[in-house]
């Protein structure tokens, strides 16, 4: 009965050992398509985040400055205990025929105070207000900003992955296709059909073809690491892309070639629009701080002395006293300074009106290169694959030729080595076909 007990034991135990070691691993993988890996990536990669942490930061600017123009509340206090209080001449005659010395203060005197202010009027802090609202949407920018960069470097890191996992899988293809014709070719040497230079042959075209393979599980290996890295994903963790060349190919190209551009929806030019705005917000600052401050303030203020430290007496006396005022600011003379700092962010000014010309110039430039490119795509693309059908064309009639007796080792390793290239250069293009649709829908803005 315990022998019976114990293994029932031990058999629970591994059961909840392999639930729990399966729920792990399934927490360790993710399945993701594209449009969940660049979701990902904004929600995770670092960049993102420190562009974020600079938008917090603006919207904290904002409303500090906002609070610097409400009413403000100061409390005060000191305490003062003279240790030889000063003694005051009246002079004589005012009270007697002889000069009198009299003390008007006590050892110790206890004042407290409470004042509120606000400031009416002032240029600079009305500025001021609106240029840090145009620095949250300037801030705002550098987060879309980001946010675009990202799911570009996803995109191409993303089909850099799924075209190097099928070359892998064609190069594993082909490896299969051509160990069954060194098996087959070493059963016709063996019945004396075929020479030992035939095997040889082929064995070495097998032997380069694995170095091939090798070589691309070594890239996309690499180019899954650098994926996740950039999506701020656990190197560790296990991720599986669902999205496949064939469907992502799927995508229409003439849709994009045929898409109007529009300057308004490019990122680097809003950037550097609201900077400009900035810097104009920048002089009207500088020529703000030419007009007066006005602030207003009401304080009420109480007082006791006493000649010993009674101050919680309630017995005792405390002088109450409250009074209002208005505080006028009016800039007079500062040497020049106010006039070179306005004149030099006038300079700034124009400095980038002059960058946005460019910016213009530059995103108009690359939409069409994007373009151009996309095109050169679409026709090297379909160069590709009419080469990489009449490689297999070729490869397929060596074969049969070989099997027949009528054809060399030579030429059917020769066919296929020049099929694997052909298939590279097939799976190069898709690859570049994929980078030129990106690339002419970030310049579209279409991200």
């Amino acid at each position: 009965m315990k022998n019976t007990s114990s293994s029932k034991i031990r058999g629970t135990i591994l059961f909840l050992m392999s639930v729990i070691i399966s729920n792990a691993a399934l927490r360790a993988q993710s399945q993701m398509s594209l449009l969940q890996a660049q979701d990902y990536a904004i929600k995770n990669s670092f960049v993102i985040k420190n562009t974020i942490y600079d938008a917090e930061v603006a919207a904290k600017t904002t409303q500090e400055l906002i609070a610097t123009g409400l009413p403000q509340v100061e409390g005060s206090g000191s305490f003062q205990h003279n240790i030889y209080a000063p003694y005051s001449i009246i002079p004589a005659g005012s009270f007697g025929p002889n000069e009198q010395r009299i003390r008007f203060q006590q050892p110790f005197n206890l004042t407290l105070g409470l004042t509120a202010s606000q400031l009416l009027f002032s240029g600079t802090w009305l500025v001021g207000l609106e240029a840090s609202k145009a620095y949250e949407l300037l801030q705002k920018s550098n987060i879309d900003k980001s946010e675009q960069q990202i799911k570009d470097q996803v995109s191409d890191l993303y089909y850099l992955s799924i075209v190097s996992a099928e070359n892998v899988a064609v190069l594993e293809k082909s490896r299969l296709s051509l160990d069954q014709t060194v098996t087959e070719t070493r059963a016709m040497y063996e019945a004396g059909f075929a020479e030992q230079q035939d095997v040889d042959q082929l064995n070495l075209a097998l032997s380069e073809l694995a170095i091939q393979i090798a070589y691309a599980r070594d890239q996309q290996t690499n180019s899954l690491r650098m994926l996740k890295f950039a999506m701020g994903m656990p190197i560790s963790e296990e991720l599986i892309l669902t999205d496949t060349v064939e469907a992502l190919m799927a995508t229409d190209a003439t849709s994009l070639l045929m898409s109007t551009y529009d300057p308004a929806l490019n990122i680097d030019i809003q950037l550097v629009q609201r900077g400009l705005t900035m810097q104009q917000l920048n002089v009207k600052s500088k020529k703000a701080a030419y007009l007066p401050s006005l602030a207003g303030y009401f304080t009420v203020q109480t007082q006791a002395q006493r000649d010993k430290l009674t101050f919680f007496d309630s017995k005792l006396p405390y002088l109450y006293g409250n009074f209002w005022g208005l505080s006028l600011n009016v800039p007079i003379l500062s040497g020049g300074q106010r006039k070179y700092a306005t004149e030099k962010a006038s300079i700034e000014v124009k400095r980038l009106e002059s960058q946005l010309d460019f910016v213009k110039q530059q995103a108009q430039l690359t939409y069409e290169s994007a373009r151009i490119e996309l095109n050169n795509a679409s026709q090297l693309l379909a160069l590709s694959k009419q080469s990489m059908d009449l490689a297999q064309q070729l490869y397929d009639k060596e074969n049969l030729k070989y099997k027949e007796g009528i054809g060399s080792s030579f030429d059917l390793a020769s066919r296929n080595t020049n099929l694997i290239s052909t298939k590279g250069n097939y799976i190069q293009a898709m690859l570049r076909m994929l980078q030129s649709k990106n690339k002419l829908a970030k310049a579209l803005g279409q991200y």
